[in-house]
């Protein structure tokens, strides 16, 4: 039993040594080697994998061997497989796990290629800034096709001040600053559209003028199927419809107005040779009150009440005073005559007046003349009659009429009663006789003129 327990002491020295030994070598060799959670867990099994054969071994020696040199040849056979064993794990740690010069390795190799990357990367950002890109302190940066050495086609540019667009040869057709923005810059025949072509902006030369035959202007056009500015409390629209394209109007239909649909104002200006064949007419129409003017220059208000306000003086005249100025269709510097006869004015004579007094500027004239026995005398008498009094006091108002010669002869007195629209007299208009002294031939006069004025 002496025998066997230091046999088995021998052995188990032997066991101890190999494990030992084996991981010493397995440790050295770790330190060249990546420590990773894979590699551990490798070591970690083989490990145990060792001690359980050399568990293994104990127990067989306990078990199968009872001398001495049976023993050792045991031992050592064991310690061999043991060896063996080792040996497998260095050889597939060599083989599974990379060492640090195997990793020094690689990352130089990823650092070459990464190199190689990163100058490739830059080789392609230096040939998209010559191609497409160019700075300068005067042009700012260019943007756009330099790739075959020049500028091609159109371009972009940003300076300090302005973004703009460049044309083919350079000049900017367009520009936006912080406070200005310009369209068709480079060109006064510049066209802008609007919203797919819906509208577009222009600038037309030699436009043909309706107010001035002969006249042309220059004007920038607005062209849309209508055209509305509006705003947080009005709306306006400005119509142009059935107009030809290009300047000439001649045998065409135009219908053009500015409408503002708060205030109910209209500019209008319709044309002629079809659609109701309109004569050349413009108008200004507010709240249904319209001013309007045809082709011959004449103007015409259309309203219930028109006023006209001025702190200073108001003057109404023609050109060159080669026309007149009418009020209620007629001259404003004329008169109106009303009635004209040759009548005592006795209780069955009217004079009907072709218009009403309270339609006159101010009144009417009533004219009368002396009559002798068939003959006219040049004796005039006239006399003003306000409308205020025949509008405000009443129409159809007794009125009485005093006339005679310097010398006092042929002293005559007229009633009339007088109405807006006609005069009546009495029978005591063509009396003749003595009142109170005073002798009268009221036959001596006759009513002439009825004048408005």
């Amino acid at each position: 039993d002496s025998a066997k327990a230091s046999a088995l002491t021998t052995a188990k020295g032997y066991a101890d040594a190999a494990e030992d030994a084996a991981n010493t070598n397995t440790k050295n060799l770790l330190k060249s080697y990546s420590t990773t959670t894979q590699m551990n867990s490798a070591i970690t099994q083989k490990a145990n994998e060792i001690s359980a054969k050399v568990s293994s071994v104990e127990t067989t020696l306990k078990n199968n061997y009872s001398t001495t040199t049976k023993m050792n040849a045991a031992i050592k056979a064991a310690a061999d497989g043991v060896s063996s064993e080792v040996s497998a794990v260095n050889t597939k740690l060599e083989n599974n796990y990379s060492t640090t010069t195997k990793v020094s390795t690689m990352i130089s190799q990823s650092a070459r290629d990464l190199r190689v990357e990163i100058q490739n990367a830059e080789n392609n950002a230096k040939k998209v800034a010559t191609n497409f890109l160019s700075y300068d302190a005067t042009s700012g940066l260019l943007i756009g096709n330099k790739q075959n050495g020049s500028w091609q086609g159109f371009r972009s540019q940003i300076t300090s001040s302005a973004f703009n667009i460049l044309n083919s040869s350079g000049t900017q057709i367009a520009s936006y600053g912080a406070s200005t923005i310009e369209l068709g810059k480079n060109s006064e025949n510049s066209i802008i559209k609007l919203c797919g072509g819906k509208g577009q902006l222009k600038y037309t030369k030699n436009i043909r003028s309706i107010e001035y035959s002969g006249t042309k202007y220059n004007a920038l056009e607005m062209i849309s199927e209508n055209i509305v500015l509006s705003s947080s409390d009005l709306e306006t629209h400005i119509r142009n419809n059935g107009r030809r394209n290009g300047t000439n109007e001649d045998g065409r239909y135009v219908n053009s107005y500015v409408l503002c649909e708060k205030y109910k104002t209209k500019i209008g200006y319709r044309s002629g040779a079809s659609s109701s064949s309109y004569d050349q007419q413009s108008s200004i129409t507010v709240n249904d009150n319209m001013i309007s003017i045809d082709s011959n220059g004449r103007a015409e208000i259309n309203c219930k009440d028109f006023e006209i306000v001025s702190d200073g003086d108001i003057y109404l005249s023609t050109t060159e005073n080669k026309g007149n100025i009418y009020l209620n269709h007629r001259r404003f510097d004329v008169n109106v005559l009303l009635w004209s006869g040759g009548y005592f004015m006795t209780a069955g004579h009217t004079a009907n007046l072709s218009e009403k007094i309270s339609t006159q500027k101010t009144g009417i004239v009533l004219v009368f003349n002396q009559y002798d026995n068939g003959t006219t005398r040049n004796s005039w008498h006239a006399f003003f009659i306000p409308k205020y009094v025949i509008m405000e006091v009443g129409s159809g108002m007794p009125w009485d009429f005093w006339m005679g010669q310097s010398n006092f002869g042929k002293i005559c007195g007229k009633g009339l009663y007088i109405f807006d629209d006609h005069i009546t007299g009495a029978d005591a208009n063509s009396q003749t006789g003595t009142s109170n002294g005073v002798t009268y031939d009221n036959d001596t006069y006759v009513l002439r003129y009825v004048i408005g004025v």
